[in-house]
């Protein structure tokens, strides 16, 4: 890291937080009850912080795995709690609101603060095991779809703790899962129950594997057999994450619904390899948007799965050409395809723009319907998933030779002269 970088950013920082009256708001702790440190809060001011997290994922947000302000900012706060901690600086003299802890701080404390934060965030870049377990899913031995995402079926926990161990230097005992605690954990619980399955995924944050998990789910709905066969059980939110001394269990935002079943024969099995044997950005994206559309809600599934489909096709210029052309080309085996991508892209284009709000107010809701005997967003669902496996890349639209030009009537002979001189230079 950047030294330079570390002593800015902590000294924005500095001039972030301040003496907490009572009951104050945004506010950190400082200190540790069970360690005997002494207590005590500091408020900081929320638009400043921000800025710092910015600034955090301009510079260092690829190697931490994050990119979104709230992650950046939670491990600057996290950091900040720490470290003014254990720099020794006087804070019971710091009774002004108005004058920042940067004031109180000597040129000895600004040193350390920007040591400490080097200290504190090289050790986050490093690749971390989370586990997360799927309840329903069915499938034989290891599947190891990237080097850093692998499926583990039934009975695998052994194969699990083994790769971790033999990746991270992680060693975790498999007794240690007879805890009745850690059985409550999603790791225990994959190995307690039979019809579960567990993903192993190797992240920098938390964010990062909640991302590479969206991804799986994304592909998952596009292989499996009848994945909207949705039920209304609760799904576990609940990851794991491990290191040298413990296991960490967080809350994360999962788009895998409660399907009745998930079978991972050889057929998905294949797929999954195909699509993340080298998945470009543009099939990362889509399979985000396919995974946020895996769901009950028809507006929500129509709209998602069709940014999907723009993700894989969209182009500035074009749009509907490109897209019309992407999925005609890579979906071809299905009946009259381009005919219905059209009459999708219009029903999708006259919904986001407000020109009907729902999608049977359109008259080729129903004339769809008749011509193709099925639903348009079930048609969509069948195209995105065809796309999805039979990717073939961005598609080019021919550009004309000529363009057309609107010129004021008044400079209309003007202008043809000069194209005439320029003719016939």
């Amino acid at each position: 890291m950047d030294t330079s970088f570390a002593s800015s950013i902590t000294a924005d920082l500095s001039n972030a937080f301040f003496y907490c009256p009572k009951d104050g708001v945004s506010s950190i702790q400082i200190g540790k009850p069970m360690a005997g440190d002494f207590i005590f809060w500091l408020k900081y001011n929320d638009e400043d912080v921000n800025k710092c997290a910015s600034r955090l994922i301009k510079e260092l947000g690829h190697e931490l795995g994050i990119n979104n302000i709230q992650s950046a900012k939670e491990i600057l706060l996290k950091f900040c709690s720490y470290a003014f901690n254990i720099i020794s600086a006087n804070f019971l003299s710091l009774t002004s609101l108005d004058k920042p802890v940067s004031t109180i701080f000597s040129q000895q404390h600004r040193n350390n603060l920007s040591t400490l934060f080097v200290d504190y965030i090289e050790p986050q870049k490093a690749l971390k095991p989370y586990v997360y377990t799927i309840r329903y899913a069915y499938t034989d031995g290891v599947h190891r779809l990237t080097n850093n995402l692998c499926i583990y079926g039934s009975g695998q926990i052994e194969s699990l703790l083994g790769d971790m161990r033999m990746r991270t230097g992680i060693n975790f005992p498999l007794e240690a899962l007879d805890d009745k605690d850690l059985l409550r954990e999603p790791i225990g619980i994959y190995k307690l129950l039979t019809d579960s399955s567990a993903i192993l995924v190797y992240a920098r944050s938390i964010n990062e594997a909640a991302e590479e998990l969206d991804r799986l789910f994304g592909a998952l709905c596009t292989t499996i057999d009848a994945p909207l066969r949705i039920n209304q059980d609760t799904v576990d939110c609940r990851i794991n994450s491990f290191d040298s001394t413990r296991i960490t269990t967080s809350q994360i935002r999962s788009n895998l619904p409660s399907v009745y079943e998930i079978n991972l024969s050889d057929e998905v099995a294949g797929n999954l390899q195909k699509i993340f044997s080298s998945p470009t950005k543009r099939m990362k994206s889509a399979l985000s948007f396919i995974a946020h559309g895996w769901t009950h809600d028809r507006r929500e599934r129509f709209l998602n799965q069709f940014i999907a489909l723009d993700a894989l096709y969209g182009m500035e210029r074009s749009n509907k050409a490109s897209i019309v052309g992407g999925v005609s080309r890579d979906a071809s085996d299905i009946v009259r395809i381009e005919s219905k991508i059209k009459t999708i892209y219009e029903l999708r284009s006259k919904f986001v723009h407000g020109g009907i709000s729902i999608f049977s107010d359109h008259g080729k809701y129903p004339k769809f319907v008749d011509e193709h005997g099925i639903d348009p967003i079930e048609a969509l669902f069948e195209i995105v998933r065809v796309c999805t496996l039979n990717y073939r890349g961005v598609y080019k639209v021919e550009q004309p030779d000529t363009v057309n030009l609107r010129v004021p009537k008044g400079l209309v002979r003007e202008f043809e002269k000069k194209i005439s001189e320029y003719c016939r230079t």
